[in-house]
This record gives C-alpha cells, sequence and structure tokens, in this order.
C-alpha cells in the first residue's frame, strides 16, 4: 500500500496546485475557464511564483494530466483530468494508472469527488471501486489516505510549495510544448516541507532536497514538471487547459464494501 499512497500522493499534489470555483454536490462539472494565452507581464520570482501560477490555474480551472514515473528498470504510467478548487471539496480528480510493470502491479483507476477517494485495484475487490471517505477517522484506508487532505487542499498545496522553495532560477531557453513556447525554471524544494508525501513516515529516507524543473507557458500554466523522488524520475505533462470536464463519483453499483486491506492480510 505504501507504493500506492505515495505514488497517489505524489500525483495529486503536482496535479492539483492551483485555485478554482466549483460547487455541483456529488459531481464536478466545469465548462473550463479562460483560454487566454496572451503574454503576461509579470516576471517570476521565488517569492511570487506559487501565487502567479496559482492565479493562472484559478481561470483555466481544469487540465488534462499525464504521468510518467520511471526508475530500478520499472515504468508506470498515468493519465487523467484534474478540477482544482478553491477548496479540497471543490477539487476533483479521475486518474488511470498502469502499474502493470511494477513488481505485482495492476492497472488502479482513482477518483476524488467531494473530499471522497474512489480506488479501483482490479481483481482484489472484484473490479469494483473501495470507497474512503477521507474525512472518515474511523475508517482504517482513510487514516491511512487522510494525510493526502492537505495535499490536495489548495490554498495549503501553494502555501506548502511557496515556504519549501529553497532556490529559483531559470533553466536555459523556453522549449515548444504541444505548441505552447514553455519556459522552464528550476527550483530547488525543502522536503522538511512536504510532511508525508513520502507515504508514511515523515521524511526519513528522503534527501533534503528535491530538484523540479517546471516548463511554464506565457500564461502563466505548467506545461510540464519533472523531478526525481526516491530514486524515481517523475514526469507530469499538462494539457487542454480550460476545456470542459465533468468527474462524477463510480455508480452504486460499481462500488464494493470489501477493503484492500483485508484482501491483503495474511491467512489466519
Amino acid at each position: 500500500m505504501k507504493v500506492y499512497k505515495a505514488l497517489v500522493a505524489v500525483a495529486l499534489v503536482m496535479a492539483l496546485a492551483g485555485c478554482a470555483d466549483l460547487d455541483n454536490g456529488d459531481k464536478v462539472e466545469d465548462s473550463g475557464g479562460t483560454k487566454d494565452t496572451a503574454a503576461s507581464s509579470t516576471t517570476l520570482t521565488k517569492d511570487n511564483f506559487a501565487e502567479v501560477i496559482a492565479a493562472a490555474q484559478k481561470r483555466a480551472k481544469t487540465s488534462h494530466v499525464t504521468m510518467a514515473v520511471s526508475g530500478s528498470g520499472q515504468e508506470i504510467k498515468a493519465e487523467g483530468d484534474v478540477v482544482t478548487g478553491d477548496t479540497p471539496a471543490e477539487s476533483a480528480m479521475t486518474m488511470t494508472m498502469d502499474l502493470r510493470a511494477a513488481a505485482g502491479g495492476q492497472v488502479t483507476e482513482m477518483r476524488l469527488v467531494e473530499e471522497v477517494f474512489y480506488m479501483r485495484m482490479g481483481e482484489m475487490i472484484d473490479n469494483k471501486f473501495a470507497k474512503i471517505d477521507l474525512n472518515d477517522e474511523s475508517d482504517p484506508l482513510a487514516r491511512q489516505y487522510g494525510d493526502m487532505m492537505n495535499q490536495i487542499d489548495p490554498s495549503k498545496n501553494m502555501e506548502m510549495i511557496r515556504d519549501a522553495i529553497r532556490s529559483f532560477k531559470e533553466k536555459g531557453d523556453a522549449i515548444d510544448i504541444d505548441g505552447v513556447l514553455a519556459q522552464p525554471y528550476e527550483l530547488v524544494v525543502d522536503t522538511a516541507k512536504f510532511g508525508d508525501i513520502a507515504g508514511g513516515g515523515g521524511t526519513a529516507g528522503v534527501p533534503d532536497e528535491i530538484v523540479m524543473t517546471m516548463f511554464i507557458g506565457e500564461d502563466n500554466l505548467p506545461r510540464r514538471v519533472t523531478t526525481e523522488f526516491s530514486g524515481q524520475t517523475i514526469r507530469m505533462d499538462y494539457s487542454k487547459w480550460g476545456e470542459s470536464v465533468k468527474i462524477e463519483a463510480p455508480p452504486a453499483s460499481d462500488i464494493t464494501d470489501k477493503s484492500p486491506l483485508d484482501q491483503m492480510a495474511p491467512a489466519a
């Protein structure tokens, strides 16, 4: 479970670092924000980076994200859509993560709607979704994944990123990413500010700092983020900013009461 938790946490932190304004009950549907890609006159600095990027994402509201994790001869791929909100309840995500190239892995589907995390882990739970209310302290899975609430809270996320930046600088020339000219910036971040992002146990065994390269378009929207984390190279690509997205909770018929923890328990 630690592998799943760490990857999910990293995906959420990197994917949901922004703000928006949504409120649609048990589903999130958004027609997107502005698609104005006019160049910004704001010069990005260490002090204003988090706020400027957050403001751009607030205008866009939605994005499509792909992720690739590689290292130790293994590769993990993920793809999904994200709606970034002012609060965790207004944020949503759907993502499919292919872990078949990892030892004992499988295809895992995740959805986040109204602070409820749904996770489908193949035959382990009859190809249905486990439902995890991240605010339910009586649920063992919620206790295990509950620390993600701070990571998916956009205001706390941006505060965490801002406070974690040790250094910030342009890194080379702008490059074309899907028709958008994106300037790379190198951020050195303090891992102590990221708490339990490593999947439990704080930052034990994690380097004191992590170098992230963020490719930012002229509209101040992220187009690509690359980093290395715990021996893994992680790359996130962002596209379709501001396009219509609808994310719903799975139907009741696709939700199971079985817990992945029960299936993983040793036989008596």
